[in-house]
């Protein structure tokens, strides 16, 4: 019996390891077929190019939204929050558990009972004791339990809202370092206008000078223009490498990643105060530091109810099955087995626990006021 258990396990095994080969195929196929987004595209030509790949704005906020490091942890917050609320609410359904206990008597305990004026001491239980079973338990009225899946419900909001905050926060920053980046450039070429604007200014000073049309100070004067010209030239040319590289850290992308951006400020003027001109007047309903703040309001509320429903009564059904089996020596296929099984209702009535419940009340309270 034993071998042809043993035959029909290596033969299930056997029949499940090409479907095993064949959903790691599909999934290798399914990897290899997703399309590579432009972002991607992108910084994979970023990392194998020598020459500068120029991005705009469009395609920065993309990079940013794919590769930013607080966009990424808020996206995995949110998960967090809502595989909390899952378990809250799991705590609605039935907990059933397995459970088994194996018990060895090392001294018996002994009995006393007076019989024919003489007495007698008696050893009671067996050397051996084995408990096995099934128990399960669930929540019928609980009210501290269903506010608290309210309070779950507020944090998944929460969480919504302050990774949308991390969006918003990101595409201000993208946009400010890309901006920063356009402006560098534009000085930089108002700089190298200045100085090629000395060179030729001092170019016809000498002749002058050579030809006795100007005197000796005119053309030191000139030459010190383009002396004071060259150090900013440089510090424009160095701003535009700083700016570069502040606008990869805010998109999350290596500092030696080959990219430039394209076009100048003329271009984004009007898309700059779009937002002014568009509304006469400044709203905060889509403030997402309102709503936060609103949210956490509301969780507070809820926190007081769900303190103040801790002194409500609460109901709970319970259900046992097990076998027990109790001897003295070790062979299990002698050992005599009794079932045994309960089930009933739990009433569970809060009256006196030193103040925890009242003050646990007035704690909350105290931060809603806050």
């Amino acid at each position: 019996m034993k071998k042809f258990t043993f035959i029909s396990v290596i033969a299930a095994g056997m029949l499940m390891l090409p479907i095993c080969a064949d959903a790691q195929y599909k999934d290798k196929k399914a990897q290899e077929e997703t399309p590579k987004t432009e972002a991607q595209l992108i910084m994979e030509q970023a990392d194998s190019s020598e020459t500068p790949v120029v991005i705009t704005l469009k395609q920065a906020l993309e990079i940013a939204l794919s590769e930013n490091v607080s966009v990424k942890v808020a996206d995995l917050e949110i998960k967090r929050t809502e595989y909390a609320k899952k378990g809250a609410y799991a705590a609605l359904y039935p907990q059933i558990d397995l459970t088994g206990s194996y018990q060895r008597t090392l001294k018996k305990q002994v009995m006393y009972m007076t019989m024919g004026g003489q007495s007698m001491g008696i050893e009671v239980g067996k050397s051996n004791t084995i408990n096995a079973g099934v128990s399960a338990a669930m929540p019928i009225v609980n009210a501290q339990l269903w506010k608290s899946l309210k309070l779950s419900a507020l944090d998944v909001e929460l969480s919504v809202e302050k990774a949308r905050s991390s969006r918003l926060d990101m595409v201000t920053q993208v946009k400010n370092a890309y901006f920063g980046a356009l402006f560098a450039k534009e000085a930089f070429n108002v700089y190298k206008e200045v100085y090629e604007n000395a060179v030729k200014n001092l170019e016809e000073a000498q002749k002058k000078f050579d030809s006795q049309k100007v005197s000796e100070f005119e053309l030191v004067r000139a030459k010190t223009s383009v002396a004071n010209a060259v150090p900013n030239v440089y510090n424009a040319e160095s701003s535009i490498i700083l700016a570069l590289w502040q606008l990869k850290a805010v998109l999350g992308v290596d500092l030696d990643m080959n990219i430039d951006v394209v076009g100048n400020l003329d271009e984004y003027s009007q898309q700059m105060f779009y937002d002014i001109h568009q509304h006469d007047s400044v709203s905060l309903d889509n403030n997402s530091a309102m709503k936060q703040l609103a949210i956490q309001v509301e969780q507070l509320a809820q926190n007081i109810k769900i303190q103040q429903f801790a002194n409500i009564p609460s109901l709970a059904l319970a259900f046992n099955f097990s076998y027990m089996s109790m001897a003295d020596d070790v062979s299990f296929k002698e050992f005599p087995w009794t079932p045994y099984s309960t089930v009933g209702l739990s009433l569970s009535i809060p009256i006196f626990a030193g103040g925890k419940r009242h003050q646990a009340i007035r704690q909350a309270k105290n931060q809603h006021q806050q």
